[in-house]
């Protein structure tokens, strides 16, 4: 995430030397060298994504489906956890005090009105870098507290809660797919009908909630 997101700093930087610096970058050789370092990171990124999907993959159904542990094993987790949890915390507190001072650099930039010159620009890397040491604070520490609740079973990976989660999704998905399809065939409208499936992404968490809310009565 942090590659993704500090990924056009250079791009930004190197466009607002060519103006407003010196003029020993021209404008075309600041945007070919900008967007080489953004596509790098980005692409670095991918990798790594796909690198820790991998490896993970054969771990999924500790997600999805209630298991046992062997002797032994819950109670190795729970020590480790317990030992990780002052770091957890202060990666916690960390992420959330960058990302929260990260909109200090931006008022600062309205308040003095410096849009226009090299400050405004700097101004502005700094709220992309903080954002992005930000997250990979909150993501780092969270990562590896999810690995624990999903050993221990614990907080979002009950039994229960997988059990509902699993036929939740088996209904959900299945009438999001009818909608998009009964929508697209209907209207031919294909440019527009994928939306759906963003709406639909951004709604499951929501349909979730109100679902164990209504269970939980």
């Amino acid at each position: 995430m942090l590659l993704c997101i500090d990924s056009p700093m250079l791009l930004i930087f190197l466009a607002a030397l060519s103006e407003y610096g010196s003029g020993s970058f021209s404008p075309s050789l600041a945007i070919g060298l900008g967007m080489t370092a953004l596509l790098v990171m980005v692409a670095g990124a991918v990798a790594l994504f796909i690198s820790v999907g991998g490896k993970s993959a054969p771990f999924e159904y500790l997600e999805k489906e209630p298991f046992d542990t062997e002797p032994g094993v819950r109670e190795m987790a729970e020590a480790r956890r317990e030992q990780y949890r002052d770091a957890y915390i202060r990666h916690n507190i960390l992420g959330c005090c960058l990302c929260v001072l990260s909109a200090v650099p931006l008022m600062f930039l309205y308040m003095t009105e410096q849009t226009e010159n090299f400050l405004g620009v700097t101004l502005l890397l700094a709220f992309f870098l903080m954002v992005g040491v930000g997250v990979f604070f909150l993501v780092r520490g969270g990562v590896r507290w999810e690995s624990f609740q999903k050993l221990l079973q614990e907080g979002d990976y009950t039994r229960e809660k997988k059990s509902a989660d699993h036929a939740l999704s088996a209904v959900y998905w299945p009438v999001v797919t009818a909608i998009y399809l009964a929508y697209s065939l209907l209207t031919f409208n294909w440019d527009w009908s994928w939306i759906i499936w963003c709406v639909a992404a951004v709604l499951f968490p929501a349909v979730s909630s109100l679902e164990k809310a209504v269970r939980g009565r």
